[in-house]
């Protein structure tokens, strides 16, 4: 696991980072309250960060098992897939959510999940006109992006042959990197759900 490598990990969880950030953007847009101080908007936007990256770094964890094996073409492919599924799974969740929470008043959680039996019932629900044309596009438009992206890392930043002692101790750097940011942070308790409630504004939570 050479420089490259750990640029090119770098570079896809920035990516992750930015997509989600760019989606919250888009939610508190699509659901803007002018009764909530501007502040309160800016420092959802800083905690929500720190989420995605645990989050963001749980996701690209089979990347850092298996990078050392990108070399194949066949593992580069199947990454490539999964990397874009991601993106797809990040862009369509988010519209989804930011459609639900202005029509329903909660995020698209566990509660919406056990009602999807009944989703074709709530189809209706989902179509916001302009909106829901503006979610087609992104959606495409994301996944154009990421394959860009993707195959832009792996022009830049290809992967070198290695010895076998200097794959096992970077990787063990990047395991303990990805413990860290999973964790929020060196403080005690790992992240949970609860610190995202910081406010008395729900839309801002």
């Amino acid at each position: 696991m050479d420089k490259n490598s750990f640029i090119r990990l770098g570079s896809l969880l920035g990516f992750m980072l930015i997509l989600s950030f760019l989606m919250r953007l888009i939610f508190i847009g699509l659901n803007f309250s002018n009764s909530i101080p501007i502040i309160t908007f800016f420092y959802s936007l800083l905690l929500g960060l720190r989420f995605d990256l645990s989050l963001g770094t749980v996701l690209l964890l089979p990347f850092v098992f298996f990078l050392p094996f990108f070399r194949n073409n066949f593992t580069s492919i199947v990454f490539k897939i999964y990397f874009l599924l991601l993106s797809f799974i990040i862009i369509f969740i988010s519209m989804v959510d930011a459609q639900y929470y202005n029509q329903m008043g909660h995020r698209f959680d566990l509660y919406a999940i056990k009602h999807l039996p009944f989703f074709k019932d709530h189809l209706g629900m989902l179509n916001m006109g302009w909106v829901s044309v503006f979610a087609i596009i992104l959606l495409f438009l994301g996944i154009k992006l990421s394959s860009y992206f993707w195959e832009s890392i792996k022009q830049y930043f290809p992967l070198k042959k290695l010895t076998n002692k200097m794959t096992f101790a970077q990787f063990i750097v990047m395991l303990v990197i990805s413990v860290i940011f999973i964790r929020g942070g060196f403080q005690n308790r790992p992240l949970r759900q609860s610190q995202s409630i910081f406010s008395n504004y729900k839309i801002a939570n």
